[in-house]
């Protein structure tokens, strides 16, 4: 290891680990091709040992391949349980691990859907079996035998991934300074993603003004790009937006990818629009981005009403009976209604009376005056963890969110959805700005991506970051999941208090 200084640029120098199949770099300054150079100040602090565990590889994602010594099996056992012949049993399982191991490869980028690959390998492998039928007079069955096999590897692909722990995507941002600042700043602690290096493509009068503080190794210039991933191992190259070079970096970063099982994507300005509303098209000699309304369809919104009121109705005739005991137990307990009202603010603004279980003593708001300096969460949000007005009966409502049975009621009358952001208080709706007003576009739900994400542990701007993201691109199909995903955060009682 040595240290390496220019006029403007003062770093430490490394040894990094050969690599069969490593190609050489090149740079302003002369150096070996196994080394990479990690700008800092003259501190011992800032030098980084090959050893360091920020740069400790990790273990590749396993795709397809890695699966099929577990999935073949089972579907060659579904097809000659229902006797369908041997030969063409191996010839559909063939045809589906082509189909398979192609989607996987398209779709192994991190945040695919592995869901979204399996189903569209399923088509071939039973078009093979109808050819089967068609052409070799194979019996009609052997269709519905091919569709069996189709469906056993998929779920089986499916379990096995759902079984496997998960590991963060190892990520590399080529950008500028603040570019790669504001990348380590919206993921330090995101589980999902892990950023282990950067790669400026600032000069050297930049680099020297405006050095970003990462705890990473950074390589400067594209060039140094293929030595930083041999000594990353990283799985994903982030080209931050917004520079005017950012085309010309992300070309020639996908050049030096080529060779590397590695993804190449863009990060800009993009990140509010989920990519149901993304097409992409190429017109007058550039590639353009078509971005959906945020508004769905009028269609789509009638559906949605259709569903809640319909869905709420159902839901309420069978929760009755356990409202009324738990309207019981609250009145039991300390005196007062065992219903609570209170206003909150709906769509477009609109105020309306929500129904709750009660929960607090009766003097909780006058009570909350006195209690203002204990807050324990940021923003316009009031929440104690250990709050004294809560009765025993109401901790066990919250902690089981059986407590917002009641705004079923609200759901049924058409003031909230079952699916939508947190029903916001006057006091807080007057305090926002026009971003934040956003979250009034739809109706506030019961339940929604805060309330599956974290609830009350999460902090006041990652909540609202979820329901402005709700409110510009929910659909159908998200609700469904959200739904599904709310069991889970009801059974954990992850933030409810």
């Amino acid at each position: 290891m040595g240290v390496w200084v220019s006029d403007t640029r003062v770093g430490i120098r490394f040894p990094l680990p050969q690599r069969s199949g490593a190609r050489p770099t090149s740079g302003k300054h002369q150096r070996g091709a196994d080394e990479i150079r990690v700008p800092g100040p003259r501190q011992p602090a800032d030098t980084l040992s090959a050893t360091d565990p920020r740069l400790a590889p990790s273990p590749r994602r396993s795709n397809v391949a890695d699966e099929l010594p577990v999935v073949l099996p089972l579907a060659l056992l579904a097809g000659l349980a229902v006797d369908m012949p041997v030969l063409l049993a191996l010839a559909v399982l063939a045809v589906w691990t082509v189909a398979a191991y192609h989607s996987g490869r398209a779709l192994a980028h991190p945040g695919a859907s592995p869901w979204r690959g399996l189903c569209s390998a399923a088509s071939p492998p039973v078009a093979a079996g109808g050819l089967a039928v068609a052409v070799l007079g194979v019996p009609v069955s052997a269709i519905g035998a091919a569709v069996l096999m189709v469906v056993v590897a998929s779920v089986a692909v499916g379990v096995r991934r759902r079984l496997r722990r998960t590991l963060p995507v190892r990520a590399i941002v080529l950008g500028d300074g603040p570019g790669i600042e504001s990348a380590l700043d919206r993921w330090s602690d995101d589980s999902h993603i892990r950023i282990v290096g950067g790669c400026l493509i600032e000069d050297s009068a930049a680099v020297a003004a405006a050095r970003p503080r990462t705890p990473f190794p950074l390589a400067l210039g594209h060039e140094e790009l293929g030595a930083l991933l041999d000594s990353t191992d990283a799985e994903l190259v982030l080209v931050a937006g917004g520079h005017a070079s950012a085309s010309l970096q992300l070309r020639e970063a996908a050049w030096q990818l080529e060779t590397r099982q590695v993804s190449l994507a863009l990060l800009g300005p993009l990140d509010s629009v989920a990519p149901h509303r993304l097409t992409t098209t190429a017109f007058g000699g550039a590639t353009l981005v078509h971005i959906a309304p945020s508004r769905p369809a009028a269609v789509v919104r009638m559906a949605k009403s259709a569903v809640d009121r319909l869905a709420g109705l159902v839901l309420l005739v069978a929760a009755a009976p356990a409202i009324a005991v738990l309207v019981a137990m609250v009145r039991f307990e300390t005196p007062g209604p065992g219903l609570f009202r209170q206003t909150r603010v709906g769509l477009n603004g609109k105020p309306f009376t929500m129904y709750k279980l009660r929960t607090m003593s009766q003097d909780a708001e006058r009570l909350r005056e006195a209690m203002a300096t204990q807050n324990e969460v940021d923003g316009l949000l009031f929440k104690i963890r250990a709050d004294p007005r809560i009765t025993r009966v109401g901790r066990l409502l919250r902690r089981t969110s059986l407590d917002e049975l009641p705004q079923l009621i609200n759901v049924v009358r058409g003031e909230m959805s079952l699916i939508g952001p947190r029903p916001a208080l006057p006091r807080e709706v007057a305090a926002y700005d026009s971003t934040m007003r956003r979250r009034l576009a739809v109706k506030p739900g019961m339940t929604g991506l805060w309330q599956v994400s974290g609830r009350s542990d999460l902090p006041f701007d990652h909540a609202l970051r979820l329901d402005l993201h709700y409110a510009d691109n929910w659909r159908l199909r998200d609700d469904a999941s959200i739904a599904l995903r709310t069991a889970r955060a009801v059974i954990s009682s992850r933030g409810a208090y």
